[in-house]
Formats: structure tokens, C-alpha cells, sequence
């Protein structure tokens, strides 16, 4: 049975959507701060869960919470995706054949 979402939750979600990217650290602190605001069992080792939980109401939005690692330092750095390839446009349709002649006249 999946987690409920929770106000912890929504407020995450609204704090990452401002920020529109953190870092792990500010991941984990906003986790806790969340969570005890709305009092709301906290479990420090338990964000990819408690991510899992958003990501899980966020997928028929396509919409998704990910984490990526930096190439420069590998810091890891959570951010709001639309994880579906675009979709690509259809291309136009070719122009009508150039009808040659005389003007009639």
C-alpha cells in the first residue's frame, strides 16, 4: 500500500518548486523541516521514500522529483522534471506541386 501524501509532503514539493533545484544537504534539512512542522514522523535516512511518496501523485502530471549527481564535485542535486521526451511535432506538409503554363486570358 502506498504512503499517503501528507501536508510534509505538499510543503516539499511547494519548497522545491520555489527553489526550483537544492542540494542534498538542503534536501535533507528541508525533510526535517517539513516534517516537523506539520508533525509528522521524521526518519533522517528516509528521503528517497518520503520523495517516492510525491513522485508517486506527480507521475499522471508527468511530472517527477530526480536526483542528479554534479560532474564537477559529484554533489548530488535534487530537482522538479518532466521526464517525457517532447513530443515531436509533425513535420509540414510538403507544398502543392508549381503548376506550370499559360495564365488563361
Amino acid at each position: 500500500m502506498a504512503l499517503a501524501l501528507g501536508d510534509s509532503h505538499r510543503r516539499f514539493l511547494q519548497s522545491l518548486m520555489v527553489q526550483r533545484i537544492m542540494d542534498e544537504g538542503e534536501a535533507k534539512k528541508l525533510h526535517c523541516h517539513c516534517c516537523s512542522v506539520h508533525k509528522e514522523h521524521y526518519a533522517a535516512d528516509r528521503l528517497e521514500e518520503f520523495i517516492g511518496v510525491i513522485n508517486s501523485r506527480l507521475e499522471p502530471m508527468f511530472m517527477r522529483i530526480r536526483v542528479g549527481a554534479s560532474e564537477d564535485d559529484g554533489t548530488q542535486y535534487y530537482a522538479l522534471v518532466n521526464p517525457t521526451p517532447p513530443l515531436s511535432t509533425p513535420s509540414p506538409s510538403p507544398p502543392p506541386p508549381l503548376v506550370t503554363g499559360k495564365l488563361a486570358g
